[in-house]
């Protein structure tokens, strides 16, 4: 499978979700997605529909056709919380952490599959953004606490580019 045409790997993150999600609205239905052009501009040229049938194999071999996520954002955030619990003793991140770690626990909680802090400040960001697309608005709170998360996936991604 050939990569997104973005390099960050969090852009990677949400828009293997993002196609996730598609993939699951349209019924693993490409040709009807493919209709909709809704890929155009993000994937630079490649090969828009062989790319969402593999995506759609690995979904069905990964038994994630119905909730949860393929390996190719799992791989991204297992390094991710690597970074994460390395970075947690640093007194920088940890001050930023600390002030959204109580939400995570709590987003982990919820997510029996939940896979560690990386993934669960992902979520908290995604779940943000479908609010907005779907309501247009969301409460102050909501958008306080995405821009707390942002900071610390902000950190991590320039951890992760400082360590590539």
């Amino acid at each position: 499978m050939k990569p997104l045409a973005t390099t960050s790997p969090l852009e990677k993150v949400f828009m293997y979700w993002q196609t996730e999600d598609l993939l699951r609205a349209y019924q693993m239905d490409v040709p009807r997605l493919l209709e909709q052009r809704v890929f155009e501009h993000d994937m630079d040229g490649q090969d828009v529909g062989g790319w969402l049938e593999n995506m759609a194999r690995c979904m069905d071999s990964e038994r994630v056709m119905e909730q949860g996520h393929t390996h190719h954002s799992t791989q991204i955030l297992t390094e991710f919380d690597k970074l994460h619990e390395e970075m947690v003793r640093d007194e920088g991140y940890a001050q930023e952490y600390n002030r959204i770690a109580r939400v995570i626990a709590g987003v982990m909680q919820r997510f029996p599959r939940a896979l560690g802090c990386a993934w669960a400040m992902c979520e908290v960001v995604y779940s943000y953004y479908l609010m907005k697309l779907g309501k247009g608005q969301v409460a102050d709170e909501l958008e306080s606490l995405c821009q707390q998360v942002a900071i610390c996936l902000d950190m991590l991604s320039d951890k992760h580019a400082l360590n590539a």
